[in-house]
């Protein structure tokens, strides 16, 4: 939240959401169980409004990185 702030608020339109009252929700998770691949600090986190998912992104909470689709992310 602290590194995409500014992307987070045009999502949410901000000519809107000081009034509506439509529900936000964030989910993380990690994508894979324990294995080949270290998911210790890896998540995909996503962000909705009302039910639709506005964001995601990578994150990889050791090397504080995060990554929109599309964008390069390295979990080691």
């Amino acid at each position: 939240m602290r590194t995409r702030a500014d992307e987070i608020r045009r999502l949410d339109n901000a000519q809107r959401w000081w009034h509506d009252t439509q529900d936000r929700s964030w989910l993380a998770k990690r994508p894979v169980g324990p294995g080949v691949v270290d998911s210790t600090h890896y998540f995909e986190v996503n962000y909705a409004i009302d039910g639709k998912i506005v964001g995601s992104w990578s994150v990889n909470t050791r090397t504080e990185q995060v990554a929109a689709p599309g964008e390069p992310f390295r979990i080691d």
